[in-house]
């Protein structure tokens, strides 16, 4: 049986992985940096110029050469995967039962408003995090623990030629805090629903603003990536600060911003924003790119699903 949501989750999951396999590299250098605090006990940095996105870099290719770029892509891809899943399975599911609810108070169909668009993003990014943050624990300790001539903190300093891995990283994690350990950076997280709210709902306002300027029924693949891109570069400006918190979190094991104020204390207010441009090239892009994959996708499972109609009326009529 035919279901919106399963299809809304397959498109957005398939392309949010193509995504994320595009833009790794900046994304385990934007989290090794972030887990870094200038000045922490223990860290071996002290003295040397502050860890940049470029210094991060730089010590990954001259340890690993290119393949090093990609340590913890197979964590990363699962967690991507199963995480899109269930937001977008959610995200539809919300959006579809709030349509209905306006259709039927208000007799007759209309969009959300900001408002609406802000509330079901945040209600599927909550469901989307209770089920997903162990993996995505998982996913960002083993990325900023292997080694790559930085020590991202004093409590990983130990574990830089140590085996690393998935495996292990789980192993690693259960030692450290038991069970509860998988859902550190729990607290962050929850308030970063605001992020794919934002992201989603200026997306749904861009898309349908383009739509009416050009009088089309569907974006060209340019106006699909530049919209992607906008929207998500929106989202991340206005919450990086908690971004930053939550790989804090995650990589220390707390659940809450305990992180955000040894970062204020080391590194100034400004350091709550350290590593914001490699995200921005890193969130912008991937989000234009998901979102071009999925309006490709969605022209693509479109036309399958009419010719598979058209095959079941034209059987139906002989």
């Amino acid at each position: 049986m035919y279901s919106p949501a399963l299809e809304s989750a397959l498109i957005g999951c398939f392309g949010g992985l193509f995504a994320t396999l595009c833009v790794y590299p900046l994304d385990l250098v934007k989290n090794k940096l972030s887990a870094h605090v200038e000045g922490d006990v223990g860290d071996r940095n002290v003295g040397a110029p502050p860890v940049t996105s470029s210094s991060v870099a730089a010590a990954i290719f001259k340890e690993k050469g290119v393949s090093g770029f990609y340590s913890g892509i197979t964590g990363r891809a699962l967690h991507c995967f199963v995480e899109d899943f269930v937001f977008f399975w959610w995200y539809s599911s919300v959006k579809n039962y709030a349509f209905e609810r306006i259709a039927k108070r208000e007799g007759r169909a209309r969009h959300l408003t900001v408002t609406e668009g802000l509330v079901t993003g945040a209600v599927a990014g909550i469901i989307n995090n209770a089920c997903t943050i162990p993996l995505d624990v998982v996913a960002t300790n083993n990325q900023i623990t292997s080694s790559s001539g930085i020590i991202v903190s004093p409590e990983h300093a130990s574990k830089v030629k140590a085996k690393t891995g998935l495996t292990a990283t789980v192993k690693a994690i259960y030692a450290k805090g038991g069970i509860k350990a998988f859902w550190a950076g729990l607290g962050p997280s929850c308030l970063l629903v605001i992020n794919p709210a934002v992201h989603f709902m200026a997306l749904d306002q861009l898309k349908r603003s383009s739509r009416v300027r050009v009088t089309a029924a569907a974006l060209s693949p340019l106006e699909a990536f530049f919209i992607g891109a906008a929207a998500k570069s929106l989202a991340t400006s206005v919450t990086f600060p908690l971004i930053r918190a939550k790989v804090l979190s995650m990589s220390r094991g707390r659940h809450d911003l305990g992180g955000n104020r040894r970062v204020i204390r080391n590194e100034g207010f400004a350091g709550l924003y350290k590593g914001l441009g490699v995200q921005l090239s890193r969130s912008a892009l991937a989000a234009a790119i998901m979102f071009t994959t999925r309006e490709q996708l969605e022209k693509l499972t479109a036309g399958t699903l009419r010719r598979l109609k058209d095959a079941a009326v034209g059987a139906a009529r002989r």
